[in-house]
Order: C-alpha cells, then structure tokens, then sequence
C-alpha cells in the first residue's frame, strides 16, 4: 500500500517523496523490522526501500513538550521509561486538552489512545485517581467531555435502533394488509 502512494505522489507532483514506515507496534524483543516492499513477477522485479521509525526507541518524555498534536496522541506508543500507562494516558489527555481541537476530534484521539494504551483493573483506579489531582484537571475535563459524547452516541444508537426495528415491524404488518405474506 506504502508503494503506492508512493508511486502516485510522486507521478502527480513530480517530486522526492520521504515516506517512512512509522511503527506503532509494541517491537520490544528487537526482531528486525521490514524496511522494504518487493513485488515479482516472473523475474521482474521492483522493490521499494524505506526507514522504519519504531515508537517503542522513543522516550515519551521528550515530547511531552512538543506543539504537535499527532505526536501528543503518539506518546501512548513510545516507550514509557517505567511509568505506568495510567500516568502515561493522564499526562497524554492533559496535552491534548492544551491544543483546540473540535469536540470530535478530541473524542478520536481520546479513542486511540484507550485502545493503546487499554486501561483495566488497577491501571484503570490509579488513573482515575490522577484525574482528582489539581495537576491532571484539564484530563479530567477531557474525559468528562468524552464520556458525555459516549453516551449521547449510545443513546442515538438506540433510538436508531428502535426506529429500524418499528419500521420493519410496520412494513411487515403493510404487507401482510396488502396481501403479500
């Protein structure tokens, strides 16, 4: 898929393209990672090289401080230096509360995260007490922000639901009236 967009960035602009693999994947025991794609076809060959960039070889620490909201979201992926993913996702969430994202996109970041970093049991208690600390205010207030959107898309859901199934149950009883069952 990589060498493709390649291929069709760099035909439409006729330009260098830089186009690195950015991992995301937890690689911690070392295993090489692919720095290529290779197609071939009866001796024909192509091959495309790239970099790989592993999260897992960043310090999430030093970029704690970055104005950059694709990075703020990428912390959960880089290594945590021994801190726990509790604190990891209140400092990540406390960030991102400091950029102007749109309510929406504040949920999708919000989203990613939980399911990197999957919160449960005791990562979960310790969590929610960072977001009593005065420190983490602007997390919790973003997770308020989130959990209110969660369940007004339950609630629609539902309703959704509840419209689907009495329209079906009203076009099956019209068509038994006409005569079609």
């Amino acid at each position: 898929m990589m060498f493709n967009y390649y291929k069709a960035i760099t035909m439409e602009y006729n330009e260098p393209v830089f186009a690195p693999a950015i991992y995301t994947g937890n690689n911690k025991s070392g295993a090489r990672l692919p720095n290529y794609y290779e197609e071939n076809c009866f001796g024909t060959k192509a091959r495309y090289d790239f970099q790989v960039k592993n999260l897992c070889d960043y310090d999430y620490h030093e970029y704690l401080d970055s104005d950059n909201p694709i990075v703020a979201a990428l912390l959960a992926h880089m290594d945590h230096k021994g801190d726990s993913k509790a604190l990891v996702m209140a400092k990540t969430l406390n960030k991102l509360s400091r950029y102007n994202l749109n309510e929406k996109d504040k949920a999708v970041v919000i989203d990613f995260i939980e399911r990197i970093l999957n919160l449960k049991g005791d990562d979960l208690k310790e969590f929610n007490g960072y977001l009593y600390q005065n420190e983490y205010k602007e997390a919790k207030a973003m997770i308020s922000a989130y959990d209110e959107m969660v369940k007004e898309h339950e609630e629609m859901v539902k309703i959704e639901e509840g419209l689907k199934a009495s329209g079906k149950e009203n076009s099956k009883e019209s068509s038994k009236a006409r005569g079609c069952f």
